[in-house]
């Protein structure tokens, strides 16, 4: 069995400092940290003396990214993307180097200069892993603080943000270590158009911020239980960190595997993107939901058991009167049942006041400043199973 990576989810953001092809060294210091993610969401640094440097070996033997604890720091193009979303997820290996006063980055997302939006790593309360917010740029922050001193110790570190059940968590070596459930107001972000993330500092925060990252997994919602223990158990086994993980974890002995269930389109559709549910046959319960593509041809079950398996093609969204849309975005009409078809937006814009007359076959459309163009019609999904994993 093949052991599962963070590659096998939807992330944002993924650091990992023991991939040395991510690592860019100048003159011995990190002037770029590559995102594996494949969002480019790249951590650089373009001042020398700003530069974090490699630790050899720092963490059992795999090397590290160690923070001065004076001003280095890396920063990450976010654009907006914390725009609108209902929750974010960020899992990490981190080391304070000392015990020194003063709030510690894992990394930090602001909007405008000064204003954290998010923040992940040690120092709300002095020594103690931490996580906290807000949900809107008018709110105050908000955030919760492990009761446990950090020390010197290398930690597993979660932080969970479920805006749309106004919901904050915190996770240290895969235990709940503590949370709020009236954190901000329930819904999503604003529309945030300024934004920075900085790995370990920022410069209007500079904060006695001596740190070490190993690596750094982070996902645009609030995770389900099982993928976040997942990364949880990937993490912990790669770093040689499965000791402090408690014994009732489904990874406490063993990293977490693929069990593959085999994919073929029988179909001849124009989709390249699809949506694939796994159910579990034995439960009822959702596995995953899983984004893949007319290439894949296997995706992880999660378990051994038998499954049910949908694939879908990933029709995009309703369409909306008098909204923005990016090149590439789906939608079908607002009314489905009579015009069961999906289209592109090949003109990137804003929609009409009115929804188009929508064309039935190949064709484009006008709608505001927008254009879209027929994809094809929209299929009638069909469940298969019960499938049994490799």
């Amino acid at each position: 069995m093949a052991l599962w990576t963070p590659e096998y989810i939807d992330t944002a953001l993924w650091l990992d400092a023991a991939d040395s092809s991510t690592v860019t060294l100048v003159s011995g210091a990190v002037s770029e940290w590559a995102d594996k993610s494949g969002n480019g969401r790249d951590a650089t640094q373009g001042a020398a003396g700003r530069r974090p440097i490699i630790s050899t070996g720092g963490l059992n033997g795999i090397d590290v990214v160690d923070f001065d604890g004076t001003d280095d720091g890396l920063t990450v193009n976010v654009g907006t993307m914390l725009s609108g979303l209902s929750g974010q997820t960020l899992v990490a290996v981190v080391k304070q180097k000392t015990t020194s006063s003063g709030v510690k980055r894992i990394i930090e997302y602001a909007a405008g200069s000064s204003t954290t939006m998010m923040f992940y790593g040690l120092g709300l309360t002095e020594n103690k892993l931490g996580v906290g917010g807000r949900r809107l740029t008018a709110n105050s922050f908000q955030s919760v603080s492990s009761a446990n001193n950090a020390g010197i110790n290398w930690m597993l570190y979660a932080g969970l943000i479920d805006y749309a059940n106004a919901d904050l968590y915190l996770r240290e070596n895969g235990s709940h270590a503590a949370s709020d459930l009236s954190f901000q107001t329930a819904g999503d972000t604003g529309t945030l158009t300024s934004q920075s993330g900085v790995v370990a500092n920022i410069p209007s925060f500079i904060s006695g911020n001596d740190v070490m990252i190993a690596e750094i997994v982070q996902v645009n919602a609030y995770l389900n239980d099982d993928d976040l223990k997942k990364i949880e158990g990937y993490l912990a086994h790669k770093w040689s960190l499965d000791a402090n993980l408690p014994v009732d974890h489904p990874y406490k002995s063993n990293a977490p595997i693929l069990h593959y269930i085999p994919i073929t389109l029988s179909e001849s559709l124009a989709a390249t993107d699809f949506s694939a549910i796994v159910i579990n046959a034995d439960t009822g319960s959702l596995i995953s939901n899983t984004k893949v593509t007319s290439a894949t041809t296997q995706i992880d079950a999660g378990v051994a058991a038998p499954c049910f398996v949908t694939l879908y093609p990933d029709y995009g969204t309703s369409w909306q009167a008098e909204s923005a849309y990016a090149l590439n975005d789906k939608v079908f009409p607002t009314n489905p049942e009579t015009t069961p078809y999906y289209y592109e937006c090949t003109t990137a814009g804003t929609s009409g006041a009115t929804e188009p007359t929508w064309p039935t076959a190949a064709g484009t459309v006008n709608d505001g400043t927008a254009v879209w163009t027929f994809v094809e019609r929209m299929v009638q999904p069909i469940t298969h199973g019960p499938l049994v994993p490799d």
